[in-house]
């Protein structure tokens, strides 16, 4: 994981030094009790949990540091983890407004899903998010992490099916004395986001035996609408083609205003269905929010969506270790998160309801437009409408996370160990703010 040259050189240079030693020992003024024994570095690699010296060969590992943490100027572990390039088909934070992302952020190497791709936290894994094992990014603190590694092989043979794709170790500080302080604010345009975080830590573990750490960070996102974008601002998209002026789009028959579906008996006795869209029948086009198709109108919902939607992240991180004796010591870690996303989607479509036909938003509009024949025969008049008035139907998708861990660890004689406890739990609650109409009072 690291390159340890200076520790490789003394081993070599004490190999070399004690050969020559060994052809002189009759000269020399030192004996072999006097020698001084070399102690080679022994590292945990995340993806064997086998500890060896860096000296035995490398793994396909990646390390992200501190340093590239800070130089790279992002202010979430999402955004981090969204910026290497073997991340590909992760769950931004986009997918949630109308889509699947379900308030969550994850990790997918190479393409493979975040269910295959293990996270782990100081080499522990983590609660998922939801049933499939799938862990939320979200919930582990940035400003705590010393090092991210990454194994881009899969590892499924240690730690089973999850790590298919391969491994995520987030290493969180150890040994912290200094108070950092960090914020940060971001205006693009149409948006903005500030982010805070302190970091601070008491305990010197050389000197003093222990060391006390505790880490918090506040992240703000403000929304981004559609509309404030060119590419993004409408789903309907003008073009030519053979000559033609053609419009392609992206829209529903829950239109504003409502569409018209008319079911009536010809004067053959058989059932017949037209639509129409009484606001075009009357003012010859479409309302600004839809565009023409067929006799009726299709609603230009993209315009009311959201590119980025509105979040805030609290993460909070205290951490313990003392020294009981040489070869012991004993820790204690807590990570509390919570992430609040609030989602904003395209007003409510009611899909068809039926009108009574003598009702008198049925004689206005509906009426007036149909035929003799259709009128004499008319059996059911149904609509299809977009509650533009009602608002964006907004939920908040709140996800509360915990993981505690305590545990000795040491050596004893030629043995490693290292005892622990952990307890992890996610929960989240979506609650609907605003935007779904009560199917009673509505109708």
């Amino acid at each position: 994981m690291y390159s340890n040259s200076k520790i490789a050189k003394a081993v070599r240079l004490a190999m070399i030094f004690g050969a020559g030693a060994t052809m002189a020992v009759s000269t020399s003024a030192f004996s072999a009790e006097d020698a001084v024994e070399e102690e080679v570095e022994r590292i945990v690699v995340t993806g064997s949990s086998i500890k060896r010296t860096d000296m035995e060969g490398a793994l396909p590992i990646d390390v992200i540091s501190r340093q590239d943490i800070d130089s790279s100027g992002v202010t979430t572990v999402p955004d981090l983890i969204a910026s290497l390039p073997s991340m590909q088909g992760f769950t931004t934070a986009g997918e949630s407004v109308g889509g699947g992302g379900g308030g969550f952020q994850t990790a997918s190497l190479r393409d493979l899903g975040p269910q295959y791709t293990l996270v782990l936290l100081n080499g522990r894994r983590m609660a998922p998010a939801d049933s499939g094992g799938t862990i939320d990014l979200n919930s582990i603190p940035l400003s705590a992490i010393e090092r991210v590694e990454i194994l881009k092989d899969g590892a499924s043979a240690i730690y089973g099916s999850d790590a298919i794709a391969g491994v995520l170790n987030f290493i969180l500080k150890r040994d912290v004395q200094e108070t950092t302080i960090s914020v940060r604010g971001d205006k693009p345009q149409d948006t903005s986001s500030t982010s805070f975080s302190i970091s601070t830590g008491y305990g010197d573990l050389s000197t003093d035996g222990f060391n006390i750490m505790a880490a918090y960070s506040r992240d703000e996102q403000d929304n981004l609408q559609s509309s404030t974008r060119d590419f993004a601002s409408t789903g309907f998209i003008d073009f030519e083609h053979g000559g033609q002026d053609l419009v392609a789009f992206s829209g529903s028959v829950n239109a504003i205003p409502a569409n018209a579906y008319v079911r009536y008996l010809d004067a053959a006795g058989e059932e017949q269905n037209i639509s129409f869209n009484p606001y075009k029948e009357s003012n010859g086009s479409c309302h600004d929010t839809s565009a023409p198709a067929g006799t009726a109108c299709q609603f230009d919902y993209t315009s009311t969506l959201q590119i980025q939607p509105e979040s805030t992240r609290d993460n909070l991180f205290v951490q313990g270790i003392a020294e009981i004796n040489d070869g012991m010591e004993a820790y204690s870690t807590l990570s509390l998160s919570e992430f609040a996303m609030i989602t904003r989607i395209a007003p409510y479509p009611t899909g068809t309801f039926v009108l009574p036909i003598d009702a008198g938003i049925v004689q206005d509009n509906v009426i007036p437009h149909l035929t003799d024949e259709q009128l004499n025969g008319l059996t059911r008049v149904a609509a299809r409408w977009r509650t533009l008035p009602g608002g964006n139907r907004t939920e908040e998708l709140k996800t509360s996370t915990s993981h505690f861990v305590a545990g000795l660890r040491g050596a004893f004689n030629d043995i490693d160990y290292d005892l622990s406890i952990t307890r992890a739990d996610a929960e989240q609650v979506t609650t609907r703010l605003t935007g779904y109409p009560l199917t009673e009072e509505f109708m």
